[in-house]
């Protein structure tokens, strides 16, 4: 990370915090890897990388899908929508 902060990678934290969101999923650790994702969309929120937002957006729509808890589909189908929207507006192909 000292590398990152060093030559400006700024986005590398919190796509650091969503693979780790990513892992922890895969592990079942649901509810430490939602505190990964909320942290990855903070940190890209606040660097207005809506590209990398919207991925992250993605990933946390498929941890939900995945979890499917009681209110996990409509939070899925809500990330997944704004995710969609902006990779439209970006002419990005998801």
């Amino acid at each position: 990370m000292l590398f990152a902060q060093e030559h400006q990678y700024r986005q590398l934290p919190a796509l650091g915090y969503l693979l780790q969101g990513r892992i922890l999923q895969v592990q079942n650790k649901h509810a430490e890897a939602e505190n990964y994702f909320e942290r990855s969309l903070a940190g890209l929120a606040v660097l207005d990388d809506a590209l990398e937002y919207a991925r992250t957006q993605q990933a946390y729509s498929l941890f939900f899908s995945a979890r499917n808890l009681f209110g996990d589909a409509e939070r899925s189908t809500a990330l997944l929508q704004q995710a969609s929207v902006t990779f439209e507006q970006l002419g990005v192909n998801g």
